[in-house]
């Protein structure tokens, strides 16, 4: 009971948020048999930023400095207290010569070095830089200071059991640091000259590394000669041996009740770990806000808020360390959109069970998706029966999703475990939603040098915080930044978690309020010409934007029980498909009587609106303006000769308006067919569905045919009499 209501407690203020989902990550890796390490808390990355790495001899002189590669730099880890006494990664604040620390002198030199041209100037620079200026003095007696020489010293006798093993390159480096740092003139005077000495003979990356240290600062990284240990002591293969040697050297407390476990255990005392987690980075696995008045009356703060066992601890801080490794990227972690513009989440979804299978690939916009649908179907149902193997089928899959909140708070969003079989199944689900689309949808999208005609494309679940926060204004052509639905929200719908039914509903209405004005506008300028669409979408970004979000409609009308086959046959799409004739036509007219001259609305387009709230009346408007365009189509002879003199044309624009013309003529016939269906069976308030169905028969026109007719009657259906 007592650790049932501190868990409670931890949860109600916001602090063990991530602890409880860190202990159901790091039970299911533990059940799969893998073996996480476990950092111990002191053992950090190094920051961000150029580094050098410095290698001390026994006698705690300078052997040599080299630049650190990023990619290295990444592997580094250093130990540190919170956030100081960082050792062997240090950070040098000051710059090595005296320069003056004011602000207007480092702008005025700031232009100065970025005027200068040329290795050679900038060289000439630095030597006047040294002569001018000395090494700074004045604050170098002082350096590294009494903390971090303590720290060391103390370090020293935690890590001494490393002393004769393959980790030995450790406690050496922080041994020969104090040697070197009691004569700290000395050190940072040979490095000084060693930099100027690089940047004179070596290439040009020196130059800069220089300069910087000269007159800003820089980061060191202390290490071992090569080769003079099996491994540098900035090895990360040491990291084990580390954590080890310090959770010996810890001093241990009487047992106590775990909070998360419930089992008698050695309390983790002090800070809790940071593990450096992809674009959250640093991060508390708990960690209690002394600032929060409201908690102070329990008068408990750091680890003493929530006793957890300091093995438990260091595990759950491996784990997800383990999981967030770089080789895992795409796999069992990614970076996915937040429903804020600019910000993203950490999702983490892997299968203890078989941590290759790319879980991730299944939830967002992967090039891996299709191998990762494979390797779960071909788990789940076995090649040669179709029977579920009940084995894998009941493993259950990871996912998690952790946000940012603040500097210093981190969130989990979302976090299920449904079977495999369940994501299989949910899987399949969401495929046959997006191919729920009708067949003859597409829209022309240049390839380089030709045009293709492209397919409203399959959308992962957690595309929808990126596809929703965008709204479209000005017709379809201005983007405004809004706050779009969260990836839980997206996750929930993709397993159809509580009542989906609801949730598709009130997505289907938020994609037809910020993307109907970019849907109809794409194919209402597509039916004008090729001028128009390029003129309306230049750099085809509307396009494709246009296309992802037809499979967002016709998923969710999917998830409502509206396959394609239904909708595709009932009023809202077919009065859709008759505005899509109404514009062809009357584009023909103007290609025939204007010149090719199309005013700004199309007849179609221009009672879109009124159909989406009113189709009664929208038919009704409708019939009422075709008359000229019916008595137009009459002269089937005359049009067809004129159409095919234009086409024969060499001018584009000349063959533009003959293929109008020509298509106008082949699908009259189906607008009069259309139009008597429609009588007296259209519902007097339409809702989201019929909207939705009504914009996707608009953007789907009718499919074009190989021989035109070209009979004209007249449109029927005026349900206002």
């Amino acid at each position: 009971m007592h650790r049932v209501l501190l868990k409670m407690f931890a949860s109600s203020v916001g602090y063990c948020i991530i602890l409880n989902e860190l202990l159901e990550i790091e039970r299911g890796l533990t059940a799969a048999g893998i073996q996480v390490a476990t950092p111990h808390p002191d053992l950090k990355e190094v920051g961000k930023g150029n580094v050098l790495r410095v290698r001390l001899t026994a006698e705690g002189a300078i052997q040599n400095v080299e630049a650190v590669a990023p990619e290295l730099r990444a592997r580094l880890w250093t130990l540190r207290d919170g956030q100081h006494n960082s050792f062997p990664y240090v950070k040098v604040d000051h710059p090595l010569l005296s320069v003056p620390i004011t602000h207007s002198w480092a702008t005025d030199h700031s232009k100065l070095w970025k005027a200068l041209n040329g290795s050679e100037a900038r060289r000439a620079e630095l030597r006047r830089l040294m002569q001018e200026y000395p090494i700074a003095k004045s604050w170098i007696q002082d350096w590294p200071g009494t903390a971090l020489m303590r720290r060391c010293k103390e370090r020293v006798e935690q890590l001494s059991s490393l002393d004769r093993g393959d980790a030995a390159a450790v406690p050496a480096t922080f041994q020969r640091f104090l040697v070197a740092a009691n004569t700290p003139e000395y050190l940072l005077t040979e490095l000084t000259n060693r930099i100027l000495s690089y940047a004179e003979l070596r290439d040009e990356s020196w130059i800069e590394a220089a300069h910087k240290a000269l007159v800003e600062g820089l980061a060191v990284y202390f290490d071992v000669p090569e080769e003079e240990f099996d491994r540098d002591a900035g090895d990360p293969a040491h990291k084990a041996e580390i954590s080890s040697a310090l959770a010996k050297g810890a001093v241990g407390g009487q047992l106590q009740e775990c909070a998360l476990t419930g089992a008698e255990m050695a309390m983790h005392e002090g800070n809790f770990p940071q593990p450096n987690l992809p674009s959250l980075g640093q991060t508390y696995i708990f960690s209690k806000n002394t600032e929060i008045k409201a908690a102070h009356r329990y008068r408990r703060a750091a680890a003493d808020a929530f006793p957890v066992a300091r093995d438990i601890v260091m595990r759950l801080s491996g784990g997800v360390e383990w999981l967030t490794e770089d080789e895992r990227k795409s796999k069992n972690w990614g970076l996915i959109p937040s429903e804020k513009p600019k910000e993203s989440d950490l999702l983490l979804a892997f299968l203890p069970a078989d941590t290759d299978l790319a879980a991730v690939a299944i939830l967002t916009e992967s090039e891996d998706i299709e191998a990762a649908y494979a390797a779960l179907t071909k788990r789940v149902v076995k090649e040669l029966d179709g029977t579920i193997e009940r084995g894998f089928a009941q493993e259950q899959v990871q996912i998690c999703i952790i946000r940012k909140v603040d500097p210093a708070n981190r969130k989990v969003i979302f976090h299920r475990k449904p079977i495999a079989g369940a994501v299989h199944k949910a899987a399949t689900g969401w495929r046959n939603g997006c191919g729920n689309v009708p067949p003859v949808l597409c829209c022309p999208v240049p390839d380089g040098k030709n045009v293709r005609e492209a397919k409203p494309p399959h959308v992962a679940p957690l595309s929808l915080s990126s596809t929703t926060r965008t709204l479209y204004a000005d017709g379809g052509t201005r983007r405004v930044d809004v706050i779009g639905r969260s990836a839980a929200e997206a996750c929930a719908l993709f397993l159809e978690e509580g009542d989906f039914p609801r949730r598709a509903r009130d997505l289907l209405r938020l994609f037809l309020t910020r993307h109907s004005a970019l849907l109809s506008g794409c194919s209402h300028a597509q039916r004008k010409s090729r001028d128009h669409l390029r003129t309306f979408d230049p750099k085809t970004e509307l396009r494709l934007a246009a296309l992802r979000s037809i499979t967002w409609i016709a998923l969710l009308l999917h998830k409502l029980d509206r396959p394609k086959e239904a909708y595709m046959s009932e009023p809202a799409f077919k009065l859709g498909q008759l505005l899509a004739v109404a514009d062809v036509v009357h584009a023909g007219y103007c290609a025939d009587v204007r010149g090719g001259d199309v005013p700004p609305t199309l007849l179609g387009n221009s009672v879109l609106s009124m159909a989406q709230s009113n189709p009664i009346k929208a038919l009704a408007v409708l019939c009422g303006r075709w008359k000229p365009y019916g008595a137009w189509v009459k002269r089937s002879s005359v049009l067809r000769t004129s159409a095919d003199r234009l086409v024969a044309s060499k001018e584009r624009n000349e063959q533009d308006r003959g293929w109008a013309i020509r298509r106008a003529q082949s699908q009259v016939v189906r607008a009069s067919e259309i139009s008597a269906e429609l009588s007296g069976i259209l519902p007097a308030k339409p809702d989201d569905v019929f909207r939705a169905e009504l914009l996707l028969g608009y953007i789907a026109g009718l499919p074009p045919t190989e021989k035109m007719t070209a009979s004209p009657p007249a449109l029927s259906g005026d349900q206002s009499k």
